[in-house]
C-alpha cells in the first residue's frame, strides 16, 4: 500500500464503530492531522500541501479547489443552506453517522416553510459511495448540484472526522431556559445617548421575553417545543473603559465571567477594532452595533455585522466621485473623532494626492482660501451642522460643497448663504420614505415613553433586536454561532419585507382604516381623512423597510447591510439638477 491508499485507520488508529458512528482514539498528534486534513478538504479544497481537490460537476464538468469545497454549500456550520428552490441538507457527523438526537433544521422561509428531512445514519461504506457517485443507500440520487469526488479511504475518513467536530455542543451563553447576551458600549458617548439606548434596548428585550414565557412555550405545537430555541434572553451591559488597547482585557473578563452567545446591537464612535477582534476571536457574532464608522477590515470579519460602513461609506463615494475630478478637493475638518475618520479615509482614498488640501475648523486664512478655489475644484466640510454655522465666510463660494450625515446633517439643515452647490452624502433612505419606515418605531417609541433622541440609532436597535430574535428562531434547536452568522446573511431580506407586510397589516386593523358601512352618512371632511388614511397605507405598502437605511440586504460573507449613500443635492448645481443619485463605492481602507 502506499501513503495515499493506506487506509486512515492503519496510519492513525481511527476506530470505525458499526457503520453507524465514527468514535476517534487517537494521540493528540494524530488527531490533528487528521482534522488538518478533513478541515482542508472541507473548508479550501485543497490538500494541506496545497494542492487543490478535483471533483466532478454535474455530467462532465471538472472542478477543482475552493469551487470544490463542501463549506460553499453545506456553510461552516455543516448545517446546509438554501440554493434557489434546492435546500442543501446538513452533514455534520450527527446528521451524517447518527449518535445523538436527530439534526432538523428549516428551510428559508420564502422559499419553504418545510423542514429537512433526516434519514439513516450511514456507514463510513455509504459515505464513500455518496461522495463517489452521488447514490445514497435507498437507490435516491442526490441533486446535481453536489459534486463527485474521487476521495481515497484515507481522505474520505479524515473529512467524516472532520464533519463530526462540526455544530456538537451548543455555542457558550445557551442553556436549556437562557440564552446570554451582551452588549457593548465604548467610552466617549453622552449621557442623553447612553440613556436612549439603554431604554430602548432593553424595552425591546423585555418585551421578547413575555412571548417567550414557559406557559406560553406550552401552547406551541409539539414540533416547536421540541426543536424549538424558545428561551428567556438575559442581556448583560458590557460598558468599556480607558483606552481602546486596554478593551480586549476588558472583554476576555466579561465573557470568563458569564460567556455569551451574541452582542447584540452596541454603542460606540468609530473605534470598534477591539471588540470586533474579540468576536471574531472568540466566535461570538457581532449583531449590527450602531456606529460612526465601521473597522477598516470589517469586511473580512467572519462574526460581525454592520449596517454600512457608516462614514467610511461616505469618504469611498466622495474618492470615486472626485477621481474623475480634475480640479482641487479641500477638506474642512472639524473637532469630532468621525470628522477626523472621514478625512483620513478620504485622504486614503484619494492616494493623498497634491490636489488634496486640509484645514483644521480654526485654521487662520481658512475663508480666504475657499473664497480663492474655482467651479472645478470641490469642498468637504467634515463638520457637525454647529460648527458650519460658526463659520463666517468672506465671500460667496463658487467651488462645490459636501456635506456629512454621520456628523448630523441633514435635508433640512440651515445652509450659510456663502455656500453654492451643495450636497448632502447621505447614508439614509430618502426623506418620504424614511419618514414612513419610521413612522412605527416612533409609535412604539411614545407608547413605551422612550424619548426621541437619536431616529437613526434607535431604529438601528430596533431591527439589530428583532432580527435577531428571527434569526434564533429560524435555528430551531442548532443554537450554534457559525450557524446563527449563517441564518444571518441569508434571512435578512425575507426579514424585512415580512416585517413591513406586518406594520402595514398593524395600520390596516386600525379604526381609521376600516370601510365605513355607507359613504353617504360622512362628511366631505370625514370622507377626505379616510381617502388620505388609504392613500397612507398605499405609501407603506412601498417600503422596503423598518429603519432610517435604503433596502437591506446581505450575500455570503457580506458584512455591510447598505452598501451605499445618496448624493443628494441641497443647492442645485449649475445645470439645476436635484435628484439624489444613489452611489455604491469600493470601501476605502
Amino acid at each position: 500500500m502506499t501513503a495515499r491508499t493506506t487506509p486512515l485507520w492503519v496510519l492513525l488508529g481511527i476506530v470505525v464503530a458499526g457503520g453507524l458512528g465514527l468514535s476517534l482514539a487517537l494521540p493528540s498528534q494524530a488527531a490533528t492531522d487528521v482534522e488538518r486534513l478533513g478541515r482542508s478538504i472541507y473548508e479550501r479544497g485543497d490538500w494541506p500541501s496545497g494542492q487543490p481537490i478535483r471533483a466532478t460537476y454535474g455530467v462532465d464538468t471538472p472542478v477543482e479547489g475552493r469551487a470544490a469545497a463542501c463549506v460553499n454549500c453545506h456553510r461552516p456550520s455543516g448545517l446546509g443552506s438554501v440554493e434557489g428552490q434546492s435546500i442543501v441538507p446538513p452533514i455534520t457527523g450527527r446528521a451524517l453517522f447518527g449518535g445523538g438526537a436527530p439534526v432538523i433544521v428549516r428551510a428559508d422561509r420564502l422559499q419553504s416553510r418545510g423542514v429537512a428531512k433526516t434519514h439513516e445514519p450511514y456507514s463510513l461504506d455509504e459515505f464513500s459511495r455518496i461522495l463517489a457517485d452521488g447514490r445514497t443507500p435507498d437507490g435516491q440520487n442526490i441533486s446535481a448540484l453536489m459534486p463527485r469526488y474521487s476521495f481515497t479511504q484515507t481522505e474520505t475518513e479524515a473529512l467524516a472526522a472532520y464533519l463530526q467536530t462540526l455544530s456538537t455542543d451548543l455555542s457558550p451563553g445557551v442553556d436549556d431556559t437562557v440564552i446570554h447576551l451582551a452588549t457593548v458600549i465604548t467610552p466617549g458617548n453622552t449621557e442623553s445617548r447612553k440613556t436612549a439606548f439603554l431604554l430602548t434596548l432593553k424595552a425591546l428585550v423585555a418585551q421578547l421575553n413575555v412571548t417567550s414565557r414557559p406557559t406560553l412555550r406550552q401552547k406551541a405545537s409539539p414540533f416547536d417545543r421540541r426543536y424549538g430555541s424558545h428561551r428567556q434572553w438575559e442581556l448583560a451591559i458590557w460598558s468599556l473603559n480607558g483606552p481602546s488597547n486596554t478593551w480586549a482585557e476588558q472583554l476576555r473578563h466579561f465573557q470568563a465571567k458569564q460567556p455569551v452567545f451574541a452582542v447584540v446591537s452596541g454603542l460606540g464612535d468609530t473605534e470598534w477594532q477591539p471588540v470586533q477582534d474579540f468576536c471574531d476571536a472568540e466566535q461570538v457574532p457581532c449583531w449590527f452595533p450602531s456606529l460612526n464608522a465601521a473597522p477598516l477590515n470589517a469586511a473580512d470579519s467572519r462574526y460581525a455585522f454592520y449596517f454600512s460602513a457608516g462614514i467610511g461609506t461616505e469618504s469611498s463615494v466622495l474618492a470615486q466621485r472626485f477621481a474623475a475630478m480634475g480640479g482641487k478637493v479641500v477638506q474642512v475638518v472639524g473637532a469630532t473623532s468621525a470628522a477626523a475618520e472621514g478625512a483620513k479615509r478620504l485622504r486614503a482614498g484619494l492616494n493623498a494626492s497634491d490636489r488634496l488640501v486640509e484645514f483644521k475648523i480654526t485654521a487662520a486664512g481658512l475663508m480666504t482660501d475657499l473664497a480663492s478655489l474655482r467651479e472645478s475644484d470641490a469642498i468637504v466640510f467634515w463638520l457637525t451642522p454647529a460648527e458650519l454655522q460658526s463659520l463666517r465666510f468672506t465671500a460667496k463660494l463658487r467651488a462645490s460643497s459636501y456635506l456629512s450625515s454621520t456628523l448630523g446633517m441633514t435635508e433640512t439643515v440651515d445652509l450659510p448663504q456663502a455656500l453654492g452647490a451643495t450636497s448632502l452624502i447621505q447614508l439614509e433612505e430618502t426623506p418620504d420614505l424614511r419618514a414612513n419606515n419610521l413612522e412605527r418605531l416612533q409609535t412604539w417609541l411614545s407608547a413605551s415613553n422612550i424619548p426621541v433622541v437619536d431616529l437613526r440609532m434607535q431604529s438601528e436597535v430596533r431591527f439589530a433586536v428583532r432580527y435577531l430574535a428571527s434569526s434564533v428562531r429560524s435555528m430551531l434547536s442548532n443554537l450554534y454561532t457559525p450557524y446563527l452568522v449563517e441564518r444571518g446573511e441569508t434571512m435578512i431580506g425575507s426579514f424585512e419585507a415580512m416585517a413591513v407586510n406586518d406594520e402595514v397589516m398593524a395600520l390596516q386593523m386600525g379604526p381609521v382604516n376600516k370601510r365605513p358601512l355607507s359613504d353617504t352618512l360622512l362628511s366631505a371632511d370625514s370622507l377626505g381623512r379616510i381617502e388620505r388614511a388609504r392613500e397612507h397605507l398605499d405609501d407603506m405598502r412601498a417600503r422596503g423597510g423598518t429603519t432610517v437605511y435604503p433596502r437591506l440586504s446581505l450575500g455570503v460573507g457580506q458584512r455591510f447591510a447598505s452598501k451605499g449613500a445618496y448624493v443628494e443635492p441641497l443647492r442645485p448645481n449649475v445645470n439645476g439638477a436635484i435628484s439624489p443619485e444613489w452611489v455604491v463605492a469600493e470601501l476605502v481602507h
